[in-house]
């Protein structure tokens, strides 16, 4: 076989696995997974900002969102998604397209630069199957959990900034804004998720130091850096101070910026260290060694049983490329470790964050990388018929997780918030009363249905607590189940099976649906 065939067979199989790879991602993207309750929170924000130009409590700038019960969601993604909810409007789709986006714009960057520094194809193939056959992955792509986007930004951040730091070839002035456009999303992926309040520190050392060491920038550029890292990164430690130190209870402003509250702040539920600090690191560690060794992190939203972050296969691989010496592959060296020093500046959080994919998402996307570059350092010696069957693998098991994934059991399919089900239910209400098991939970579901102003949702409701948060009784035409008391004819009544006691001979079944995994029936109050 040639090496100019050899050649354009690698090519034509990365152009087909890219093409395949986006038809899958964005395939039934509306629809398919049902939505996650923090995933229609975040969705009533971003739908807010798109019709009202504010979140849903009213803040035109803010740096977070206090969200529904004031438990706080990042902003960067509801930021990132303006543009395409612009163009298309709001819905489901345009909603999770820009993950999907940003997502594909990752996996293209990391490939393209992969065969432009390395001039390897087989390796730039190798890398490609390891991302594109995560399952991880292609779950976090297909919904909307504000802290995946995250490690995204700082994938793409970072790949830029070494892109350039090499001087490939450009002016010093388009080397010097590639950098600079590095360092920015580097440091904007704080306003993606609060892990990377503790991570970002210890990545920017070792990045300091790495790139000193390896002559990539000078003390000069990293002065220039420190200063776009403080100046993007300052309205976020303003509002870490305000609600962490002054515990503020009211919403206030830094220049333009929005500092608003967190008054049911979830630190506790990431970060696990007190009374027993040994006892919390440990289970800490070898519960998150557990989940990515044997797939699964029991959060059916992030993973399937036994396919993980990467297959535990793959995993083997991963291994491999954390400790293959890189030293003879040209420029490539520095991206190789990089990814590493991505994965290996995140252990010392890895002992007081509770595992769970998400939490420990900065080590997903370098996982992924490594476990490329271990491949090719396993097979790039071997025969073509080696090549081939080793490659096939991760696509098979790939191909396995899907079928799990798209079953017409699967969680994906059954689980969770159904927009379509609460919208229909909402269309047959009308402007009826609804009486509804838990409220003040469902309540988010409704609203991202009904999407009301902030000035509207603030004087319409009762308040679960300080500030306009959750309504516990009342929300528009809603009205908690406890008020039963209250029915009238024409009314309707969504009952979980919890409260199936309240009815009557009184009430007409319409139909029953599914509200976040809890079966629940519809019925109409005939009369009263």
């Amino acid at each position: 076989m040639t090496n100019k065939y050899v050649k354009l067979t690698l090519l034509l199989s990365i152009i087909i696995l890219i093409c395949s790879y986006i038809f899958l991602v964005i395939h039934h993207l509306g629809q398919v997974p049902n939505m996650f309750l923090d995933e229609v929170n975040y969705a009533a924000e971003v739908q807010s900002f798109h019709n009202f130009g504010t979140d849903i409590h009213g803040l035109r700038f803010p740096v977070y969102f206090t969200s529904l019960w004031g438990q706080g969601q990042s902003v960067l993604y509801a930021l990132l998604a303006q543009p395409i909810i612009a163009l298309l409007g709001f819905n489901i789709f345009s909603f999770r397209l820009t993950m999907v986006i940003w997502g594909i714009v990752l996996i293209l960057l990391v490939t393209t630069i992969t065969y432009i520094i390395s001039k390897k194809l087989f390796l730039t193939l190798t890398i490609l199957v390891s991302l594109i056959s995560s399952p991880w992955i292609y779950m976090t792509l297909r919904w909307v959990l504000d802290c995946n986007i995250a490690p995204i930004i700082l994938s793409i951040g970072i790949w830029l900034f070494i892109y350039f730091s090499q001087k490939n070839n450009f002016t010093s002035i388009v080397n010097q804004l590639g950098k600079i456009l590095g360092i920015a999303l580097i440091t904007l992926s704080a306003y993606g998720y609060i892990t990377f309040w503790l991570y970002l520190p210890i990545l920017f050392l070792a990045l300091t130091i790495y790139t000193l060491k390896n002559k990539l920038v000078s003390i000069h550029e990293l002065l220039l850096y420190a200063f776009i890292i403080l100046i993007i990164g300052l309205p976020l430690l303003i509002f870490a101070i305000n609600v962490f130190f002054f515990h503020s209870d009211q919403p206030t402003k830094f220049l333009f910026f929005d500092i608003p509250i967190l008054p049911s702040a979830r630190t506790s539920s990431f970060i696990s260290l007190s009374p027993h600090i040994i006892q919390n690191i440990l289970k800490n560690l070898f519960l998150g060694l557990e989940y990515y060794i044997l797939g699964n992190d029991h959060l059916p939203w992030n993973s399937i049983e036994g396919f993980g972050v990467v297959s535990p296969v793959m995993l083997l691989f991963s291994l491999i490329g954390l400790f293959t010496d890189t030293s003879n592959w040209g420029k490539f060296k520095n991206f190789a470790d990089i990814t590493k020093l991505q994965l290996l500046t995140f252990l010392p959080l890895t002992l007081v964050i509770i595992p769970n994919y998400n939490h420990w998402n900065p080590i997903n996307f370098p996982l992924a990388i490594l476990s490329g570059i271990g491949l090719y350092n396993v097979i790039s010696t071997k025969t073509h018929f080696i090549k081939l069957i080793t490659l096939i693998t991760p696509i098979v098991i790939f191909a396995m997780f899907l079928n799990d994934y798209w079953s017409p059991t699967s969680f994906s399919k059954n689980g969770m918030f159904n927009y379509t089900v609460v919208s229909t239910i909402n269309k047959k209400v009308g402007q009826h009363k609804l009486y509804i098991s838990n409220l003040s939970k469902n309540v988010s579901e409704f609203k991202l249905v009904k999407n009301v102003s902030p000035e509207y949702y603030n004087e319409h409701q009762d308040h679960l607590g300080a500030n306009h948060l959750a309504p516990k009784y009342y929300f528009d035409n809603l009205r908690d189940i406890s008020l039963i008391n209250q029915v009238k004819h024409g009314d309707y009544i969504l009952v979980s099976q919890a409260d199936a006691s309240v009815v009557t001979k009184h009430y007409q079944y319409i139909s029953n649906c599914t509200l976040d995994g809890e079966n629940y029936t519809l019925y109409e109050v005939t009369h009263k």
